[in-house]
């Protein structure tokens, strides 16, 4: 939440050093043998110097785990909050040149899809 109040605040006054916030436009789920590094490899080859891509990175892993698969530690709505704040801070840049933003995650992500669907409901996926 800070990050974002921050950054608000340097955009309003029109701070140079402002960070760009990327768009999160898609994510790969990984499974194996389906072809996801393929999927996250074309998404960076489109256009490299406009795409950014993370593969398999561990912070939205641990976010999505961070409540527990049950949800025994918190709850849907809190991991959510949680994956986007990591994906909000994985997303900010100083490249003018950058816009899109997309995620490869683990095989064991899959499990907590719905902490994914609860944050990002209209991001493909």
């Amino acid at each position: 939440e800070l990050a974002r109040e921050f950054d608000i605040d340097a955009a309003e006054q029109n701070d140079e050093t402002a960070p760009k916030i990327l768009e999160l436009k898609g994510v790969v789920f990984h499974e194996s043998r389906c072809g996801s590094t393929l999927a996250a490899n074309s998404m960076m080859a489109l256009n490299p110097v406009t795409n950014r891509v993370y593969s398999e990175s561990s912070p939205p892993i641990s976010a999505l785990r961070g409540c527990g698969e049950d949800y025994s530690e918190c709850s849907l709505a809190g991991a959510a909050n949680l994956l986007k704040d990591v994906v909000y801070m994985m997303g900010r840049s100083n490249d003018p040149k950058e816009e899109n933003l997309f995620f490869k995650f683990q095989s064991v992500t899959t499990r907590t899809m719905d902490t994914f669907r609860a944050a990002f409901p209209s991001t493909p996926w």
